[in-house]
């Protein structure tokens, strides 16, 4: 059996300077890739590079391929390498069927509307192997942000990290290397069995209000309020908060501004810190998932 993804075509539609990377390794795994929305640095794509999807014929399409960031409700697609403004739903009005589209993460409403449409949809962004991956220039971009934002180093500090996920082990392991005295907050006793083996020590969640005043550095991994006005207003003043959980974090910003507290939510980190590992580690992946979706 073939197991190189030759001869499939995908459009890549909109994205960052990552996607100018997966590109790259797209062509390298003998796919061609029809490119919309890089005018602005067309030399650096080794693709085509197209103004629109009317540019195209429909049976040259075998898949579409949105950003990490999804789209937004009404189908706008985050381009930052071209003047116009992409909408899903205008590119693609000329399509009789929906072909397979892989994107980061996406909406049920937008799911809906492929799928009546014909098409089928992988959400990218939780994959194993993408998340795991993707962990080690996020654990960096967050100890960057932490150093940007800190009249600390990284050694010898009294860091919290809460939750220990894909994202919470890899930024925990990174941070005792560094030197930091690492504690972790969790929910279930596996994970602070888990945290132990790291070499940090450990607390439950319901017990941070005991002890969130002796850490200078704040971690949060959990997509759900975890740090909350009570818990804020037990830091230290001079503690730094990196949110780089999912959607609005999981830390009262409110709160932090009226504690003058420093607290940073930091989305996205592998695209702005690391664009070219980012877009490696998908073009990685991508070229699998491609075969195994669009095999027969």
């Amino acid at each position: 059996m073939n197991k190189s993804p030759v001869n499939h075509k995908v459009v890549v539609l909109g994205g960052d300077e990552r996607d100018i990377f997966l590109i790259k390794h797209l062509k390298q795994a003998g796919i061609d890739v029809f490119a919309i929305g890089f005018d602005r640095v067309g030399y650096k794509i080794e693709g085509t590079v197209l103004y629109t999807m009317d540019e195209i014929e429909e049976e040259q399409i075998n898949a579409i391929i949105l950003p990490l960031a999804g789209v937004d409700s009404e189908g706008n697609v985050p381009a930052s390498n071209t003047t116009k403004k992409l909408n899903f739903w205008k590119e693609t009005k000329n399509l009789s069927e929906l072909p397979l589209i892989l994107i980061g993460s996406a909406s049920k409403d937008f799911k809906s509307l492929v799928e009546k449409r014909g098409g089928s949809i992988v959400e990218t962004i939780d994959l194993d192997d993408i998340a795991i991956y993707n962990s080690i220039p996020t654990a960096e971009g967050a100890i960057f942000e932490a150093l940007k934002n800190s009249n600390l180093t990284i050694h010898s500090s009294d860091s919290l990290v809460l939750g220990l996920g894909r994202c919470g082990i890899t930024l925990a392991r990174l941070l005792k290397n560094m030197s930091s005295n690492v504690t972790v907050a969790v929910r279930r006793p596996a994970q602070l069995a888990r945290a132990e083996e790291l070499g940090a020590s450990a607390i439950y969640i319901n017990e941070l209000s005991n002890y969130i005043k002796d850490f200078q550095l704040i971690f949060n991994t959990i997509p759900a309020l975890i740090l909350k006005e009570d818990i804020i207003n037990k830091l230290s003043p001079e503690a730094v908060i990196i949110d780089i959980a999912s959607g609005q974090g999981g830390t009262d910003f409110k709160a932090c501004r009226e504690k003058n507290i420093k607290g940073i939510l930091a989305p996205g980190l592998p695209g702005k810190i690391a664009p070219q590992t980012a877009g490696e580690i998908l073009g990685k992946v991508y070229p699998r998932l491609l075969l195994t979706h669009l095999r027969g």
